[in-house]
């Protein structure tokens, strides 16, 4: 059965203002919508594969192969899914190492230790980065430094510690 000129699809079921107008470029009950480059469906409304985007507009050819995992499609999509190690929007960008996975990567010196006449400071891991801030006010300007929190910061020690 050949629909009127308002209708198309199985049993004339769908108009044209069934398409969703972001993504269609014309629409006849003939060809029913016609999408625009980058949508994709009966009613144009959702992505064609490997688009992404709330336009369609964004191609997942555009993410580094190396560094990417997977590829999110479709209009909620996010694109490109990063390995890790990698980061950025085509993940592209190739991410240092970690300083540290543990707290225990980060132990190093302040006032009082034995190997330098200073106290034991341990350093926390956090975001792959060693902070070696003392958390005792007093002590943070005489605690340990450096990427490791290895070495010792050579400021004044705290009366108390004369």
């Amino acid at each position: 059965a050949q629909c009127d000129a308002q209708h198309f699809g199985t049993n004339c079921s769908l108009t044209c203002t069934s398409c969703l107008a972001a993504g269609t470029a014309s629409c006849a009950s003939a060809s029913g919508c016609v999408c625009k480059a980058g949508f994709a469906g009966a009613l144009c409304d959702s992505c064609a594969p490997d688009r992404w985007g709330s336009d369609c507009s964004k191609s997942c050819s555009t993410c580094n192969a190396a560094g990417t995992q997977s590829c999110s499609t479709g209009r909620t999509g996010t694109g490109c899914v990063c390995k890790s190690g990698f980061s950025g929007p085509t993940c592209a960008v190739v991410a240092p190492p970690p300083v540290c996975t543990s707290d225990s990567q980060c132990m190093g010196y302040g006032v009082g230790h034995a190997d330098n006449g200073g106290l034991f400071v341990g350093g926390r891991c956090a975001n792959n980065v060693c902070s070696c801030t003392h958390p005792y006010a007093p002590y943070a300007s005489t605690g340990a430094i450096g990427t490791h929190c290895k070495s010792r910061n050579r400021g004044p020690v705290p009366a108390a510690e004369q």
